[in-house]
């Protein structure tokens, strides 16, 4: 065979190849969002979900020129999951009502008080609770390192709860009536600590979740056996030194193929200033 005989073989262009991923997750993220108001609206659309995001993942298969490990079937099951899961935010949301005075969500549309963390595409939505905007976004189950916050941004939100649908918090300013800090501490009962050789500080034991400050960073599997060890759903870390915190909730294993493959970053602590 001539050398002359030998297809051309053209170089990938890198930059091409980070924008088409970045309009790909924009795409994404423009879906779930819709799908959050829809249900706050008290509808839902699969089919136009599906062929947004599918006219969305055509181009970027195209653009990767099939590099790419995601196919048409991750987009159902993805859009099948955060329809659910934003249906399981409104039921937690509802089920607040008995608490408190008043419980009313507010349009996902807009972001009336800021949590300033970041949790992936899942759109979560302001909840005025007797006049006090709090946040609340799905709880992701099997997600490693998803919710963290926004390094040098203002203060970020204070969870208040969290259980297997809802993560609840309370936005930097916001400042809940005596009475309605009475009603939470009812909703969320009593708490404590403990304590575990390996970890340098108590472990604060909360309703459904841990807590606790680390000078290191506490590996992940050691996590999830205390997760487990205690019944948690989430445990969050904050890391004082390094300005950030994150909510464990579990393992990325079963989280769904295309949030995986597009979002989840194992060079997350590069990206947070973990070796700065």
């Amino acid at each position: 065979m001539k050398p002359s005989d030998i297809p051309e073989q053209r170089p990938y262009d890198m930059n091409g190849l980070v924008e088409a991923r970045r309009e790909f997750e924009e795409a994404i993220k423009n879906t779930m969002h819709r799908i959050a108001i829809d249900t706050y609206m008290g509808s839902s659309e699969p089919e136009q979900y599906r062929e947004a995001l599918s006219q969305a993942f055509e181009r970027y298969f195209n653009n990767m020129k099939g590099a790419t490990n995601s196919s048409p079937s991750d987009i159902e099951e993805l859009i099948t999951a955060e329809i659910n899961r934003q249906r399981s935010l409104y039921s937690s949301i509802e089920a607040l009502k008995p608490h408190f005075d008043s419980v009313k969500p507010l349009d996902p549309a807009y972001i009336y008080a800021d949590p300033y963390w970041s949790h992936g595409p899942s759109y979560g939505v302001n909840v005025e609770i007797n006049g006090t905007r709090f946040y609340a976004l799905p709880r992701v189950p099997c997600s490693t390192d998803e919710y963290v916050t926004v390094k040098q941004a203002p203060v970020p939100a204070n969870i208040v709860l969290i259980n297997h649908d809802i993560i609840l918090m309370l936005p930097y300013r916001e400042d809940p009536s005596d009475e309605t800090r009475l009603q939470l501490n009812k909703l969320l009962g009593t708490s404590g600590k403990v304590t575990e050789e390996d970890i340098h500080e108590p472990i604060h034991i909360q309703k459904n979740y841990l807590w606790v400050h680390s000078d290191e960073k506490i590996d992940d599997h050691r996590i999830n056996q205390l997760m487990e060890k205690y019944g948690a759903d989430a445990f969050m870390v904050g890391y004082p030194a390094r300005n950030i915190a994150i909510i464990y909730t579990g393992t990325e294993e079963t989280m769904e193929r295309l949030w995986k493959s597009t979002y989840f970053d194992r060079e997350i602590w590069r990206r947070y200033g973990w070796y700065e």
